[in-house]
């Protein structure tokens, strides 16, 4: 793994750091955040298409023309 060197705010660290528990590495912390925002995505993507079924359904029915 080859890593780099980041700088952010002392603020924006302690609450990143506050999503870890102790022990955890500044990476971990960051590692989880993001495969929690990469589920958010996925979610939100399975939900537009679940949408975009339901609209396309619901036209076929014939209803939905106006």
């Amino acid at each position: 793994m080859r890593l780099k060197q980041i700088s952010i705010s002392e603020e924006n660290y302690f609450i990143l750091k506050s999503y870890g528990k102790a022990g955890d590495s500044f990476n971990d912390v960051i590692s989880v955040m993001l495969r929690s925002l990469k589920t958010q995505q996925t979610d939100q993507s399975d939900q537009l298409r679940d949408q975009s079924v339901a609209t396309t359904t619901h036209r076929e029915d014939g209803y939905g023309h106006g």
